[in-house]
């Protein structure tokens, strides 16, 4: 049976740079406030900034409550990117994603999109890495802790994936 998509509350982080204006979800149980999703967010937002070139940033979020399709911003302070490496328009395709899964078998991921990395050969990034391992650690022990459209905390792989986005791929040969 399909899960409810507005079965928890929802803070979308928007982040803006080069690569257009991109969108990553985070799910929190029910009676999370708004205030507490945006801290929580923002601790695993200054983790991934590692992965955002220099000119990106985690702009605006907005919240939606448990079973209900409307969202209101909601305060946040910009984090810009850190990656010292510039984001050319060939790597506007390219994502880190990482991937969870609840107990009960529901997946959840987060990805970043517009990222100035290549995708090396096997598509994944061990957690060896300190920025990896660093966004790992944010996911893992967000408080309020982040959780699965099922609203159970998942239990997250041990790498980040990384790939070229079909999608952005196509519309950037377009645009050139």
């Amino acid at each position: 049976m399909p899960l409810i998509h507005n079965a928890t509350g929802r803070l979308w982080v928007a982040y803006e740079g080069p690569a257009g204006r991109h969108e990553v979800m985070f799910r929190y149980a029910e009676g999370v406030e708004p205030a507490d999703a945006v801290t929580s967010a923002a601790t695993v937002c200054n983790a991934m900034k590692a992965f955002l070139s220099s000119d990106t940033a985690f702009v605006d979020a907005r919240w939606s409550e448990r079973l209900t399709v409307v969202s209101f911003p909601v305060t946040w302070a910009p984090i810009s990117g850190t990656s010292s490496d510039a984001l050319i328009p060939e790597n506007y395709p390219n994502f880190v994603t990482w991937v969870g899964r609840s107990s009960d078998g529901v997946r959840v991921r987060w990805t970043l999109n517009g990222v100035p990395l290549e995708p090396d050969s096997d598509y994944r990034l061990p957690a060896s890495s300190t920025a990896v391992s660093a966004v790992l650690t944010a996911l893992r022990t967000a408080s309020p802790a982040i959780v699965t459209a099922s609203r159970l905390v998942p239990i997250i792989n041990n790498y980040a994936d990384t790939g070229c986005n079909a999608y952005f791929q196509r519309k950037r040969r377009r645009s050139s």
